[in-house]
């Protein structure tokens, strides 16, 4: 009899386990289909079509009440099915819109920042490895390195851009004129990308450092001392055991930095306050604005003013959404090869 009264109760607490966890598990879909696939799902259907009333989207905002009294939003606004014209008008400069032909701009600028990440990786590599060994002032030198990780990007874009300057000036020009006597170079205007690639890569590094850092810190000493013991030398143990034991980190900040380069905007369009970069010519594509990457042309796509064109806003979020989501699909089908969990 005893047993049966615990095993009911048995039951019951199991039960209470499962609804428990049923609940905790539906939050963080719930969370998932408002905010993630229900506006995806939306911005899909939006980039069809054409609005005739680009500021539908400051009804949102307190602004719009005072928007509708001094006559720049009506609080109506309508709809035409357009099919793939957005699409088309991302690639495709017309004379009659501001606004397109300018997708394929605003990515150069994107692509710069894409490539400063491997860069990055492999130079936060190479600092932490020197970190894991036995050093004076390491946790000094940690500290420092962390620097960039815990300051926003907007304060890092506005320290960079005093330190390039504004026109001719700046702080690196001071020092140029002081000890070498050169001329003042305009670093954000004629210099502009690797400016924006200088900074991106400085102000990646600590995170990935620590990250780093730990992952050599677990690495087991038993495998160096088999290793040592069949004659391998540093460069083969670096090569045969280091970077495979610490791969699943790699993938992990190529993966995160990758997401990252391709959404941000900050940086670029900071440093362009300080000085306004001059028009140039990279990867076969004029440039007219380097500092504006994609998410910046789809946020002035939304908040532009007369400008604003939300239609194709989300077209261009799509296109890059599906950049993002090929060049992820391809890391992890290629991490196969080269990302070792054992």
């Amino acid at each position: 009899m005893n047993l049966e009264k615990i095993y009911e109760k048995r039951k019951h607490f199991d039960r209470k386990e499962n609804v428990a966890g049923i609940c905790m598990a539906i939050i963080p879909v719930l969370g998932f289909l408002i905010f993630g696939l229900v506006p995806m799902v939306l911005g899909i259907g939006m980039s069809f079509f054409k609005f005739d009333d680009g500021e539908f989207f400051f009804r949102i905002y307190p602004a719009s009440a005072e928007l509708e009294k001094v006559g720049k939003y009506k609080g109506n606004w309508s709809s035409t099915f357009v099919g793939f014209d957005n699409y088309v008008k991302l690639f495709v400069h017309s004379s009659s819109d501001v606004n397109s032909g300018l997708f394929l701009e605003t990515l150069v600028t994107t692509v710069v920042q894409y490539i400063a990440t491997p860069v990055c990786l492999i130079l936060s590599l190479i600092i932490a490895f020197f970190l894991s060994k036995k050093i004076k002032c390491k946790n000094l030198l940690r500290t420092i390195y962390l620097l960039p990780f815990i300051c926003s990007s907007v304060a890092i874009a506005l320290i960079w851009g005093e330190f390039f300057g504004f026109s001719n000036g700046g702080t690196l020009n001071e020092f140029a004129k002081m000890f070498w006597n050169k001329k003042p170079v305009n670093w954000t205007n004629k210099h502009f990308y690797l400016v924006v690639f200088i900074v991106n890569i400085w102000g990646g590094t600590g995170f990935q450092i620590i990250l780093f850092t730990a992952a050599l810190t677990n690495v087991n000493n038993s495998y160096y001392e088999a290793a040592k013991v069949d004659g391998a030398n540093a460069t083969q143990i670096f090569f045969k055991i280091t970077l495979p034991a610490i791969s699943p980190t790699t993938f992990y900040l190529f993966i995160t930095g990758t997401i990252g380069a391709l959404q941000a905007y900050a940086v670029p369009d900071m440093i362009a306050k300080i000085g306004l970069p001059a028009p140039t010519t990279l990867f076969g594509v004029k440039v007219t604005n380097p500092h504006t990457t994609v998410i910046a042309y789809i946020n002035n796509l939304l908040n532009g003013g007369g400008a604003t064109d939300p239609g194709l806003a989300c077209s261009a979020g799509v296109v890059l959404a599906l950049i993002i989501g090929v060049i992820t699909i391809f890391n992890f089908v290629a991490s196969k090869y080269w990302v070792s969990y054992d």
